[in-house]
């Protein structure tokens, strides 16, 4: 099967390597990102770092099962820091969270 370029479809959970915008939208970073829904021809993406959690930013949570999701080193979500990325930003596949892993970010996600 055949899928339009135009239209994909990402799985809750899914790791990507995106070209995620920096604040000021004017540059990006290809960087991990994890699939929160999507829509036609957009996905929303939560950002993955491998920076540590802040403890002075509550939607930030450690990956517990990194290696098992594909990434290559101890990972955070920042569920507070989140877009909409049209289809041809979201480039590789990397994996998929762990269900532990997904749950712990959706808990936090719609905190």
């Amino acid at each position: 099967m055949i899928m339009s370029s135009f239209f994909m479809h990402h799985n809750r959970g899914d790791i990507y390597l995106v070209l995620y915008p920096f604040d000021d939208k004017e540059l990006e970073k290809l960087r991990p990102g994890i699939i929160l829904d999507t829509m036609e021809n957009r996905s929303i993406v939560i950002k993955v770092t491998s920076h540590a959690e802040r403890s002075n930013d509550p939607g930030d949570i450690e990956i517990r099962y990194w290696r098992e999701a594909g990434l290559k080193q101890p990972s955070v979500a920042r569920c507070s820091q989140f877009v909409p990325l049209d289809h041809k930003k979201i480039q590789q596949y990397l994996g998929q969270l762990q269900k532990e892993d997904l749950l712990n970010v959706l808990e936090r996600f719609y905190k």
